[in-house]
């Protein structure tokens, strides 16, 4: 009897010890799993931003089909973020943007454009329609007419004008047809009185031409 009651105990302190082996392994790795979350930051707040769906060209009218919206962290965010495309539909694009590009307040300009003091804003149909492509709004060209018929050669009608906007439909692409009366021709330029006078009389009877400089 003796043993039995000594074997019985030495069991039940075994039992006791494994117990606590087991009690203390759990509790090793729920401190463990405690401090990785505790160790892992939390995610960052996320906005959402409006962003190019494709390669844009400067002066395009923007449409639906131009922009998607992703939801990017709000600490890499540009200032003044578009954060819903109906602000921006319908207005016109400063410069080129790639694909995935924020747009911003500073992206676009108004549907109509306004000039300076003692300026206003001419419209000019230009004969190389391929120029359009070169041209960023905010550069300064010279503006030739040249008539063909009369032999006269070319002058400059106005130098070193403002490139306000360049109308380009929501749905065009890059090519151009010098055959068409294509609004991709078309540049609106910001100019004094006298020299949009200058030019509606030079359109009259001969073709405008852009000089970069």
């Amino acid at each position: 009897m003796p043993r039995t009651r000594s074997a019985g105990f030495i069991g039940l302190i075994r039992l006791v010890s494994w117990h606590r082996r087991k009690l203390a392994v759990i509790a090793a790795m729920g401190a463990t799993a405690a401090g990785i979350t505790a160790a892992t930051p939390p995610a960052p707040p996320t906005v959402t931003a409006v962003v190019a769906a494709r390669q844009l060209t400067g002066g395009r009218q923007l449409s639906a089909g131009d922009l998607i919206t992703r939801e990017l962290p709000s600490a890499a965010l540009p200032d003044q973020a578009v954060t819903e495309p109906e602000v921006v539909v319908g207005r016109t694009l400063v410069a080129p943007l790639t694909r995935g590009s924020v747009l911003t307040g500073l992206s676009v300009i108004g549907g109509r454009p306004t000039a300076a003091d003692g300026k206003v804003i001419a419209p000019v149909r230009i004969s190389d329609a391929a120029v359009i492509d070169l041209l960023r709004i905010g550069d300064r060209v010279d503006i030739v007419a040249a008539d063909p018929e009369s032999g006269s050669g070319a002058r400059v009608v106005a130098r070193q004008v403002r490139v306000v906007t360049i109308p380009r439909p929501a749905g065009s692409g890059g090519g151009l047809d010098p055959g068409t009366d294509d609004p991709q021709t078309l540049v609106l330029v910001e100019v004094t009185p006298d020299e949009a006078t200058a030019l509606a009389d030079a359109a009259a009877g001969s073709q405008l031409s852009l000089l970069l400089g």
